[in-house]
Order: structure tokens, then C-alpha cells, then sequence
């Protein structure tokens, strides 16, 4: 389904703040970087697409319209940082990878519990505003059912200002 929330949720209040709709893209505001890799979603995409977030100058991460990103984990610790997903554009996780090194992601452990650690395609730990958005798609993996291997689309920890709107998950 489609996740739109159209707000900012904040520690203060645990409430709503209506928020503007920003455009999809706004040189004029902020500096856009398209992320890079392969473009197919059939290789191991993380180093770059981390780069591309960690770097100060990309307020704006955009996967371009018809390309396929493929990552393990992405962290965005970094405050105002925009990810757009634009339409035909996948951002795919890499669970199997990911599970390998992370015992606590594959069932084996009770990871339920394991809140600061939780296993997702994309951990935010910025301080604020933080925004997912587009009409692309985040497919994380991963399974469900009796035995699940708790690996995620999204784990946000701690950010005020979050924003999600139009993203297929």
C-alpha cells in the first residue's frame, strides 16, 4: 500500500503539526544529489548510496526516476536530509546479506527486544526532520509469519520532524 502521512510528528506534543508539501525537487532551497550505484537492483548498492547520504552538501538524496538501488543497511544520522524515491524507482533491501552478520535479524534471537538495534533497510538517527517521500517503492525483504527475520522498511530512533508521503512499502 501507499503511506502518506502529510505531517510532522514531534517529542514535545506526540501529536501531528500539519506540514507544508515541499516540490519534488528545489534547487533554489536545498542541494539535490541523485544517488548512485548500478542501477539494476541486482548488486550490493550500500557503500555508495551511503556516501551519497553521509555527504553534508546532499540535502536531498533522489533515486531518479526508473532505477534500482539494492542496499544491506542505510543510516541516516545527519539532520534535514530529504529521500526521494522518484516514480519507477526502487530502493531494495538486501536481507539474506544483512542476516549474515546479524544473528539478531534472522530469527535466532528474540529480537522483539532489541529496540536500539532494530534490523531495517533504512535506520534514521538523525536529530530532526527527516523526510521519505516520492512515488517510488522501499522493498526491504525479508519474511513474515511464525518465524519472522524482523528485517524492516524503516526504523526511525529518536528524530523530531519526521515526514513520510507517497512511498510504496
Amino acid at each position: 500500500g501507499v503511506w502518506d502521512m502529510g505531517s510532522i510528528w514531534t517529542d514535545a506534543n506526540r501529536a501531528p503539526v500539519p506540514a507544508p508539501t515541499p516540490p519534488l525537487s528545489d534547487s533554489s532551497t536545498s542541494s539535490s544529489c541523485n544517488a548512485t550505484g548500478s542501477g539494476t537492483g541486482s548488486g550490493d548498492d550500500t557503500a555508495a548510496l551511503q556516501r551519497t547520504l553521509d555527504d553534508p552538501a546532499c540535502e536531498e538524496v533522489v533515486i531518479p526516476e526508473g532505477v534500482s538501488l539494492a542496499a544491506t543497511v542505510l543510516w541516516v544520522r545527519r539532520s534535514d536530509v530529504t529521500i526521494t524515491i522518484s516514480t519507477g524507482a526502487t530502493l531494495r533491501g538486501l536481507p539474506e546479506k544483512f542476516k549474515l552478520s546479524r544473528p539478531d535479524c534472522n530469527g535466532s534471537i528474540a529480537s522483539e527486544f532489541n529496540w536500539p538495534s532494530w534490523c531495517a533497510l533504512l535506520r534514521v538517527e538523525a536529530a530532526t526532520n527527516f523526510t521519505l517521500r516520492g512515488s517510488g517503492t522501499l522493498a526491504p525483504g525479508g519474511v513474515g509469519g511464525e518465524s519472522p527475520d524482523f528485517y524492516s522498511a524503516l526504523h526511525v530512533r529518536a528524530t523530531q520532524g519526521v515526514r513520510l508521503s507517497g512511498i510504496r512499502i
